[in-house]
């Protein structure tokens, strides 16, 4: 515990430090940036505060985990705290690990129990939000204080709080927790670059772009009509278009295509700007100013009816196949008004009017709209299987919602249709890719009954935890992790060279890093680094390493924490070696080293 944290003083049960120490590393193998403080329980009311605990699944959706038998209750107070702290960061997006350091400490008052608790905090005020909300709320429940309203309104406004520090994407987060639960280690460039894995197996991502897609394949997926004369160019069923700069040539486009047509945006993605099923002037000259106001370059491409559906391929494998509904699907026996209200009752339409504050599939101008076009109203009924289209886009922003198919059933998608989403990804040359297919029906083949692929998205929403860890796992080789150990020792000059001297000479470690800079292959080859932690980032992030040994002073362990969550080995000098002044620091050292080991 560093003593410069002041202790808690309030009576309450439940008490945690006012004061957390942020570490720029990691500390008792937690995967992430490491937030260290304390917490107090009064062992007397540490039942009470437990037994409050059966409303927390009601609260969090979520079971508390099972403590180990041998814990007692103070300590269980402190790993449901823990547990709770965690918990709303991750429902409100922040991607962070669910593992804590949990260590006794000595008792100061009679009849409190005193722990160190460590946590991983990649966003510091994130981290400490969560804690004070969590030990609010224990109280608040133990105290019989927290009825089924004020715990609604009590989640929401930590949710709101929190929001700043969500993840800017659901890939990015859901990336990020996949290399958490897999081991794979992270390090962050910026609000979308992420590195997986340390040295020779690091890899790059801004969310489903690797380092290994190619800047000419995403920027011919980003302009959709290069991309239709590609597909077009290969045999392949891209869209008829035409790029147009005013109304009135979007008007002439219409003319020459032929109506029903589309009107979008040439390089956005996400049905951003997008209008379908165009079938006058009038909604052509409306459309072209909404894509006009996304973006300058505007295509009037033909109109091709049917669902899209949305095909997944990566690394050459099909992996997720997905029917787009923006709409209803008819029974035989409901009017559309019934099918929209059964619709909106579903589980990924309720989740989307928590979301919005409304359902976003509803009978508004825009349905009945284009009931009119069909010459249809809202007390229709609908032939069993026909689709009612509703929207003029069909993504989750405007009510439309994803049916989940069998990629490899050939009874629910045909294997011409598996082939036309591998062969687009590879005209393109992308290693990851979402390719929107429009037809009918996804289990006849497009060579006999007609397609459009309407899009190839490189950097496409993989929206299942499944295909995530697929796809984190075969981008890192063996997890992603060299050979790494740590050397920690004095911090003076002599020692130090000494010891980085020995490490290069023996040829162990293709990369070795102190302050003084990095040596690779037995070469100096940077310049000094302001600490050992920082050059020891350093080495991690070269792609030609393939073993490394990283040098820290016992004080910049004990500043900054490891500069990575798992080594092969830690080796610490000699305490005989150590200054009188930095014994202290080497019981803190080796703290923060405990379950850092291989």
């Amino acid at each position: 515990m560093n003593e410069a944290t002041p202790a808690p003083v309030a009576t309450a049960p439940l008490r945690v430090t006012a004061q957390w120490k942020l570490l720029q590393g990691s500390a008792f193998g937690l995967p992430q940036r490491t937030i260290i403080g304390e917490a107090r329980v009064r062992d007397e009311e540490a039942a009470a505060v437990l037994a409050g605990c059966g409303g927390l699944h009601a609260l969090l959706e979520e079971p508390v985990p099972q403590w180990p038998e041998a814990a007692d209750d103070a300590e269980r107070v402190v790993r449901t705290l823990a547990f709770v702290a965690t918990a709303i960061q991750q429902q409100a997006r922040v991607a962070v690990d669910d593992g804590f350091g949990l260590e006794r400490l000595p008792q100061q008052e009679a009849g409190d129990s005193r722990f160190e608790l460590a946590l991983p905090a990649p966003l510091r005020d994130a981290a400490i939000a969560g804690i004070r909300w969590a030990a609010e709320t224990l109280l608040r429940l133990a105290a019989g204080k927290l009825d089924a309203a004020a715990a609604e309104a009590s989640r929401k406004r930590i949710q709101q709080a929190l929001q700043p520090y969500a993840e800017p994407g659901i890939n990015r987060q859901l990336i990020v927790m996949s290399a958490l639960r897999q081991r794979v280690p992270i390090h962050r460039f910026d609000a979308n670059m992420i590195v997986l894995g340390t040295g020779a197996r690091s890899r790059w991502t801004n969310s489903t772009i690797t380092d290994g897609t190619p800047s000419l394949g995403v920027q011919a997926a980003k302009r959709k009509q290069e991309a239709s004369w590609l597909l077009r160019s290969a045999g392949l069923p891209g869209g008829d278009n035409r790029l147009v700069s005013s109304r009135q040539g979007a008007l002439a486009a219409a003319r020459e295509l032929g109506y029903p047509v589309v009107v979008k945006p040439d390089d956005r993605d996400k049905g951003e700007g997008v209008t379908a099923d165009l079938r006058t002037e009038a909604e052509v000259v409306a459309a072209y100013d909404v894509a006009v106001g996304v973006s300058r370059r505007v295509l009037v491409e033909k109109f091709f009816p049917g669902y899209t559906h949305r095909i997944n391929v990566r690394f050459g494998v099909a992996d997720r196949a997905a029917r787009k509904i923006a709409g209803v699907v008819g029974d035989g026996a409901s009017d559309v008004a019934e099918l929209v209200r059964r619709q909106q009752q579903t589980t990924a339409h309720r989740e989307q009017a928590k979301r919005y504050g409304r359902y976003l599939l509803q009978l508004d101008d825009e349905a009945l709209g284009l009931l009119q076009q069909m010459g249809r109203d809202a007390a229709w009924v609908p032939p069993a299987g026909e689709y009612v289209r509703l929207r003029r886009r069909d993504n989750a922003a405007t009510g439309g919602t994803n049916e989940e198919l069998d990629v490899n059933d050939p009874t629910q998608v045909h294997p011409d249709n598996v082939r036309l989403a591998l062969d687009a990804t590879r005209l393109l040359r992308l290693d990851v890719a979402g390719i929107d297919i429009i037809m009918g029906d996804v289990s006849k083949s497009w060579l006999e009954v007609g397609a459009l692929v309407c899009e190839v998205n490189a950097q496409p929403q993989v929206p299942r935890r499944d295909l995530i860890d697929g796809f984190v796992r075969e981008l890192v080789e063996a997890g992603g992790r060299i050979p790494a150990e740590l050397f920690v020792c004095p911090a003076a000059p002599p020692a130090r060279q000494a010891l980085v001297g020995e490490l290069v000479a023996s040829g162990r470690f293709r990369g070795v890093s102190d302050i003084g800079g990095l040596h690779v292959r037995g070469h100096l080859v940077t310049r000094a680094f302001e600490g050992g932690f920082d050059a020891a980032r350093g080495l991690l992030l070269r792609k030609d390493v393939e073993t490394a040994a990283c040098v820290m002073s016992v004080a910049e362990v004990a500043k900054f924490g490891l500069p990575l969550d798992r080594w092969n080995a830690i080796h610490f000098s000699d305490e005989s070696a150590f200054e009188p002044n930095e014994q202290a620091l080497l019981a803190t050292a080796r703290r923060f080293a405990r379950g850092a080991v291989l």
